[in-house]
């Protein structure tokens, strides 16, 4: 009791602490004695802070004799950086070296170490500039157009890998894996008019690559890209040498021999959008954050190499569909939309990307690509065919010279050229895949039927081209394979050039003085302006000499205040009662109301309660809290009733505690708790079915258009504009970095963790108000001998080894992990934390006496055996938990238990079974096979998590 009530009180100080920031009273001037004692302190320390200015001047003199010094120096290294700007653009020239000027050298110049490297770069540089030539890339046709040409049979050298082996393919591009019997389109070979493509090499590529990575930024059909990328490589690296990691919108190709990455990145938008998730997005409903790219571009933009892409989804969908932009921010309440066109909503997207390239990228260290539209033919009456039939049994490309379909917007091509050539000046070029042309050929080459979305085609689908028919992604192997080799091609002929400017440093032998001469004039320009630069460089560091002497003092005045701060950040407000003669101003006022608003929170609860014993009553009129088919973001997969649950028993129990009640819940009373602030549940499928329970409990409290559900990524957010408030699901299942951080494409089976990584995940929940964690199920073993697999190290710093251990071993590796880093960089006088208690399933029956065949189907009542407890849910594992996160307590960090594993255990009846969406509808097949499509782990909605919740928001409002 007298614990509860001084966290009361507790409470109070700090919102007491708000509304007293007018200057203290007379009667008050006491209370500032220990800051004063903190200012002296202060003051001793201000030599260190001297002596720190000193040096930082001492490094800024350095730094002018540096500049001085290196003066010509610079000048001298800047003369091939500029050789390598001024041909980066152009075709490499294969030059025959005057016999004369052999001579001359071999008479004149000493062998040294230098000179033996220099020599060993040109035979390298010659050699593959003579594959290049031998490949018609450079056979003194600089100016061949790749992207011109035609489509021609070569049964022979197409395809170039096997879709059928390759490991990494997946199931939407898997034609011939899906049914497609006709493979002609794989053996088609893009041949340009005037030379030909050179010979894709995966071994060259992946030597490329080495300590690199390569990532795809963009939508579908850029991962169909990706995947073709992987196929290509993957066949040339060992077994056992590979690996594919998914993490959220992120999935990573792993090559350890070569320390190489090929990374997908879903951003079909480029910028921040509500169609950040890669598979949970409204095609139809789009939504830009016309300033905001930062998220995605931290993803990527230390990479080596990107490809970007965005064209599809700029395309309408239907007549007057228009783009909806957003500017400002819900969380700095400046949030408004707009609405464009598609088209103008691409050029926002554009700018903005090149905006940020213009200021953020290291142009001597990444590439940048472009890839061209990918034209779909979803209309055959283009060509000449069946609309009904879309591209369906089209086995041949489109013969017609030129060919442009009518509805591929070449158009949108021309637009990105015109932007990204603003960076021209500054350096940075972006380079155009074109492959929009020879793309719109090959109708032919498209999934249509063959392929699996998550599941196969039914019957019914497979009958329905016009509608089922994918037209818009590609069959691999095939078309999005030439992509790759233009993507190939234009890095090699890069390398090439910057190989042949640093050979070129020593000077010209005499017979080749007058090839020179140009560049010799734009390196006298070149010296000059590093000259220029040089000079202005040493101002700025004589400033930062003058600079740092006169702020000597005030910086070290300026930290008083600082170390004041930082001494009592931590420390508990204590509470003063103003004099009776301080005027009555709306400082006082709120002070007074947030005493009184405590008040009332303390007198409604009873602490002592344990909320967790109880038993279920059956209560029609108190139940449910709100009504499932009202509720505008209830997911389908716990959406019972509107799934065909016609028994809705299962809404009406109430739990009730053995010896008290729980607080009623109030919506507008924890809207107003969570008024400018943040809660987040993190963890698995059962933590999101909490969450979306949270959500259909509050939203009806909330104005139609005052409340939205965001994706992003694995982020899904509520919120709740009337009070600047949101509530988070964040999908971390085993809690660490792991290969089943995408919320949709993982295997249930095959789990590894890393034992060492959790930044990733804690970036985004760190700094919420109220965090609620849980992870239980996937710690289960789904069938005999499971084990977790733990990865120490990574395969970046080259020292990553995998170890196996017991599922159990792995929860409290995991627990463990949290903690420390709780214990760490938790703001505790900000954030409180929760964690979910065990959530039980009912797939056995028999362990209440039924039919294991049925598992909880039909079930309409709880178990009412007192004290019930499965014989499947693991009640240890949470006294596991208790004892890890109890190591906290000494810190001052207390992480509440939600201890609904027992009462949760009783409801059998309260699963969806049979009753529910995945994605699609079951079939009618697998509703006659409970035993193993009826889901007895989630919960039907509205029921058992609404009563977690309910236990969530009494400890917010009352302990």
């Amino acid at each position: 009791m007298w614990s509860a009530l001084f966290s009361q009180l507790r409470e109070v100080h700090k919102r007491s602490a708000s509304v007293m920031k007018a200057p203290p009273a007379a009667g008050e001037a006491g209370c500032h004695k220990p800051q004063a004692t903190a200012t002296n302190k202060m003051t001793v320390l201000q030599s260190p802070l001297g002596l720190r200015s000193i040096l930082t001047s001492l490094v800024a003199f350095f730094i002018v004799v540096s500049s001085v010094s290196l003066l010509f120096d610079r000048g001298q290294d800047a003369q091939a950086q500029l050789a390598v700007e001024q041909h980066q653009h152009q075709e490499v020239q294969l030059k025959q070296k005057p016999a004369s000027a052999a001579v001359g050298e071999q008479k004149s110049v000493v062998v040294d170490q230098s000179s033996l490297r220099t020599q060993e770069a040109q035979v390298q540089w010659t050699s593959e500039l003579l594959d290049l030539a031998k490949d018609g890339g450079v056979d003194g046709e600089e100016q061949c157009n790749w992207s011109l040409g035609r489509w021609v049979y070569d049964n022979s050298s197409r395809p170039l890998y096997s879709g059928l082996k390759c490991s990494f393919i997946f199931d939407e591009v898997a034609c011939d894996k899906y049914g497609r019997n006709d493979t002609k389109y794989q053996h088609w070979r893009w041949q340009p008019h005037s030379c030909n493509l050179p010979r894709f090499n995966a071994i060259k590529l992946l030597e490329k690559l080495r300590n690199k990575r390569l990532v795809f930024v963009g939508d579908s059909v850029n991962r169909n890209q990706w995947v073709s990328m992987v196929c290509m490589v993957e066949n040339s690296i060992p077994d056992g040498r590979k690996m594919r990691v998914y993490n959220g919108s992120l999935i990573s190709f792993k090559a350890f021999e070569y320390n190489a990455t090929i990374d997908f990145y879903w951003s079909p938008l480029l910028l921040e959008s509500n169609s950040d998730n890669p598979i949970i997005h409204r095609v139809e409903y789009r939504i830009i954050r016309a300033d905001r790219i930062e998220k995605h571009a931290n993803v990527w933009k230390d990479a080596d190499f990107i490809v970007f892409n965005s064209y599809l989804w700029w395309r309408k969908q239907r007549d007057g569909m228009m783009m909806k932009v957003m500017y400002g921010s819900f969380e700095d309440g400046d949030a408004k939309l707009d609405e464009v066109e598609m088209v103008d909503g691409y050029e926002i997207a554009l700018k903005k990307l090149t905006e940020y390239l213009g200021t953020n990228i290291n142009k001597n260290k990444t590439r940048i690509f472009f890839a061209g539209s990918s034209p779909a033919h979803s209309w055959a009456s283009n060509w000449g065919g069946d609309d009904n039939n879309k591209c369906l049994n089209e086995t041949e490309p489109i013969q017609i010279e030129d060919y442009r379909s009518a509805t591929t917007d070449y158009g949108m091509m021309d637009k990105a050229k015109e932007i990204f050539g603003t960076l021209e000046p500054k350096g940075i070029h972006v380079q155009i895949l074109n492959i929009t042309q020879l793309s719109d050929y090959r109708k032919d080459a498209h999934p249509t039927i063959f392929r699996r979305q998550y599941v196969p085609l039914t019957k019914e689908q497979i009958a329905n081209p016009s509608i089922y028919a994918d037209c818009t992604h590609w069959c691999l192997p095939g078309v999005p394979d030439v992509w790759n080799e233009f993507f190939a091609l234009f890095s090699q002929l890069r390398e090439v050039h910057k190989r042949s400017a640093s050979v070129m440093k020593a000077p010209p032998a005499a017979g080749e003085a007058g090839c020179h001469k140009q560049q010799g004039t734009a390196t006298n320009k070149m010296t000059v302006l590093l000259g220029l630069r040089s000079i202005l460089t040493s101002l700025v560091a004589f400033f930062i000499v003058v600079s740092s002497v006169s702020l000597l003092f005030d910086r070290g005045q300026d930290a008083q205040a600082q170390l004041a701060v930082e001494q009592h950040q931590h420390q508990e407000v204590q509470l003063k009662q103003k004099p009776a003669s301080a005027v009555v101003d709306q400082s006082s006022l709120r002070s007074q109301e947030a005493q009184v608003q405590w008040t009332s929170e303390l007198l409604d609860g009873e602490e002592e309660c344990n909320w967790s014993l109880g038993r279920w009553v059956y209560d029609n009129s108190s139940r449910p809290l709100y009504s499932g088919l009202k509720c505008s973001f209830i997911f389908d997969e716990v959406a019972c009733d509107k799934y065909g649950r016609n028994d809705t028993k299962y809404q009406h129990w109430r739990w009730q505690p053995h010896s008290c009640k729980l607080p009623r819940f109030n919506a507008t009373k924890l809207l107003e708790k969570l008024r400018n602030k943040r809660l987040v549940f993190v963890g698995d499928s059962v933590n999101r079915n909490q969450w979306v329970s949270m959500v259909c409990m509050v939203e009806h409290s909330i104005p139609d258009g005052r409340k939205m559900r965001v994706y992003n990524g694995s982020l899904i957010s509520f919120k709740a504009f009337e009070y600047n408030a949101t509530i988070d699901f964040y999908w971390s299942p085993l809690l660490l970095e792991s290969n089943s951080d995408n919320p949709i494409i993982h295997r249930v089976e095959y789990r590894i963790i890393r034992a060492d990584r959790i930044e990733k995940h804690a970036n985004v929940w760190k700094d919420a108000d109220f965090i609620v964690f849980n992870s239980y199920l996937w710690w289960r073993k789904q069938r005999d001998g499971m084990m977790m697999k733990v990865m120490y190290g990574s395969f970046e710093d080259g020292d990553a080894k995998l170890d196996e251990v017991e599922m159990v071993d792995g929860y409290e590796i995991a627990l463990k992990k949290l903690t420390e880093y709780l214990g760490t960089n938790i703001n505790k006088n900000k954030t409180r934390i929760f964690f979910a208690g065990s959530s039980p399933a009912h797939s056995w029956a028999s362990n209440w006496g039924g039919d294991d065949n049925n598992k909880c189907l039909n079930e309409t009542e709880p178990i009412q055996i007192e004290d019930y407890r499965s014989a499947t849910t693991d009640y240890g594992m949470m006294d596991k938990a208790k004892q890890i996160f109890g190591t906290l307590e000494p810190k001052g960090i207390h992480i509440q238990i939600l201890n609904i594993t027992q009462l949760s255990d009783y409801r059998k009846d309260a699963h969806p079974t049979i009753f529910r969406r995945q994605y699609v509808p079951l079939t009618k097949e697998q509703i006659a096979n409970p035993s193993i499509y009826a889901d007895c782990t989630h919960w039907c909605l509205p029921g058992v998590p609404d009563v977690w919740n309910e236990f969530l928001y009494a400890y917010l409002m009352h302990k």
